[in-house]
């Protein structure tokens, strides 16, 4: 009996020891699911404001034309076939699998219909459908663009966190990566600290930290760093209509010399007659004598002649204001030109004008540095597809088997650096042989003493660093 007492006492412990121990994780459940829906809304909420501000701006003209320009020269199509992506690979099997996604999914038209919103807020996320053995079936652009997050492990996503509010209640879910396609820029993404969101202590209370890893990164728009300059610009650009009007109104002041022992009111009715001779008031409306833009601008350029004691009849102008140079439109220039570099297109393609031309070759050197990560950013995107695609249906296959390109080639960024290297080289070269061939012309000191040997010897050497050595020889003697 005795016995029997204890056993029934053991059993009654163990079964409340594991009731506690499933409360216990039914807590711990609750608190991971809790600061994983504090820290992604913590996230989003970020994202949403890098959004508003970017879309506070993106109407401007000039972010306009920047975002079109790189969308028309990263798109550029094939002049021959019109045709923007190139989708293959040297297995017949997989290039029927290609084809089939092309013809469903218009990977050139998907592109076009992104690419603006790609380089405007620096990410782009499509939803997935997929069927096993039938690959991808739909691919949906009905996505929250502030509410999904690419968790990345050695430069692969690895799942997607997910953020949704119903009836006020927010919720995050965890995906995998086949159930969506993000868009990326390359290079331009901003890594966020999820452990800075929810604090270091309580990080070390979650149980398991692969549902909420310590970095997310998001896509940084290509406009981003610079959007308190194009505020600046607007504010600048807002300012000169009413600069220009306030100039054109301000008039002259003209004095007119009268004798010195003039009485005062005949020098002023002297005044007064040349005012009213050099005041033409055009465009006024006879009829009402009233007027609303018309009287500004019938003021611009009046005169207010005054009486100058001294030499009889000469006229004087005293405000000088009126012919100053207006610093306005050079700031708003040079405003422009910050803007333009600094997202690393050329001021001459939006503005015209031309420049020294090594600076002028580095500006395209960096623009086409920029078409190509757009480019890359675009080619990964189109290789999500297709590797979903593929792995759902189960077909055998590796990274490099699939190759995506643009069929409108861009000029080699390697040889544009080469040439520019190559222009100063010679330019400096150049310098140098004036500097030498001074030294030896006719009557000069030193003219006996130059080593023409050396020279060679010293061009062939910086020829060679641009693959020109050995162009100079010398004859022998």
């Amino acid at each position: 009996m005795i016995n029997e007492g204890l056993k029934i006492q053991q059993d009654i412990a163990s079964d409340y020891s594991s009731k506690v121990q499933s409360v216990k994780n039914d807590i711990e459940d609750y608190y991971q699911r809790v600061v994983l829906i504090s820290t992604i809304t913590n996230v989003a909420r970020s994202r949403k404001e890098l959004v508003k501000k970017v879309d506070e701006v993106k109407s401007f003209y000039l972010v306009d034309a920047i975002l079109q320009q790189y969308v028309e020269d990263a798109l550029s199509p094939d002049i021959s076939t019109g045709d923007i992506l190139e989708v293959r690979s040297d297995n017949s099997n997989l290039n029927k699998e290609l084809k089939y996604l092309d013809e469903n999914f218009k990977f050139d038209s998907l592109v076009e219909d992104i690419a603006f919103d790609l380089l405007c807020y620096g990410e782009y996320t499509l939803s997935t459908k997929v069927e096993k053995d039938k690959g991808l079936v739909e691919l949906n652009d009905d996505v929250d663009q502030s509410s999904v997050f690419a968790v990345t492990k050695s430069g692969e996503i690895t799942k997607y966190l997910v953020r949704t509010s119903e009836h006020g209640v927010d919720k995050v879910t965890v995906k995998e990566p086949f159930e969506y396609v993000k868009f990326m820029l390359s290079g331009r993404k901003v890594r966020l600290n999820l452990v800075d969101e929810i604090g270091k202590e309580l990080y070390k209370r979650v149980k398991d930290k692969d549902d909420i890893p310590r970095f997310v990164r998001v896509g940084r728009s290509l406009i981003y760093s610079i959007i308190p300059k194009i505020k600046e610009l607007q504010l600048l650009e807002a300012l000169v209509p009413a600069s220009k009007l306030n100039k054109m109104t301000q008039g002259s002041v003209v004095g007119v010399a009268v004798p010195s022992n003039t009485p005062p009111d005949q020098a002023f009715k002297v005044a007064k007659r040349i005012e009213d001779l050099l005041n033409k008031r055009v465009g006024v409306n006879t009829t009402t004598k009233s007027l609303a833009i018309e009287d500004a601008i019938a003021a611009a350029g009046k005169l207010k002649v005054v009486p100058v004691f001294g030499d009889k009849g000469q006229l004087q102008k005293f405000d000088y204001k009126m012919d100053e140079p207006d610093d306005l439109l050079n700031s708003i220039e040079d405003l422009r030109k910050v803007i333009c570099t600094t997202v690393g297109i050329p001021y001459e393609i939006l503005f015209g004008g031309e420049g020294p031309k090594g600076e002028l070759l580095k500006r395209y050197a960096r623009y086409l540095r920029r078409l190509k990560s757009i480019q890359r950013a675009i080619c990964n995107g189109i290789k999500q597809i297709v590797f979903i695609h593929l792995v759902n249906k189960g077909i055998s296959f590796t990274p490099s088997d699939i190759e995506v390109s643009f069929r409108n080639k861009l000029v080699e960024i390697d040889n544009l650096d080469s040439l520019e290297f190559m222009d100063a080289s010679v330019g400096m070269l150049s310098n140098v042989k004036d500097f030498i061939f001074d030294l030896a012309s006719e009557g000069s000191p030193l003219r006996d003493y130059v080593d023409f040997d050396r020279f060679v010897e010293f061009l062939n050497k910086q020829f060679s660093i641009v693959g020109l050595g050995g162009v100079v020889r010398v004859e022998e003697k």
